[in-house]
């Protein structure tokens, strides 16, 4: 069996024709990504299967960063209020509307 790769360039223009959205912010996510993908290759060795699956994964959560970059852009205030009491979230958000937090969590 091959070794199966991830082909960056192409999660990342996919996210961009999932939102039609260009901007991710800050670069500071690129070797994150790498990381993660070239540790998927060695230390995962997944298979032709696992390969789409997490592929259909990290388009998601690259996605989910052009959202929350657009909504950032588009209300910049959100950014600049102050967090009064720590608020803890223990997973990526699913949707854009998750990661902004329109209600206080109790």
């Amino acid at each position: 069996m091959g070794a199966y790769r991830f082909n960056r360039d192409q999660l990342v223009a996919d996210a961009m024709n999932a939102t039609g959205l260009e901007d991710f912010g800050e670069a500071t996510w690129e070797e994150g990504l790498d990381r993660l993908l070239d540790d998927l290759v060695s230390e995962a060795r997944l298979n032709e299967l696992g390969v789409a699956i997490v592929a259909s994964e990290v388009v998601d959560y690259l996605t989910i960063r052009l959202g929350i970059t657009a909504f950032r852009k588009q209300h910049p205030s959100v950014g600049s209020k102050p967090i009064t009491r720590p608020i803890v979230i223990i997973r990526p958000p699913r949707r854009i509307g998750f990661g902004v937090l329109s209600e206080p969590v109790r």
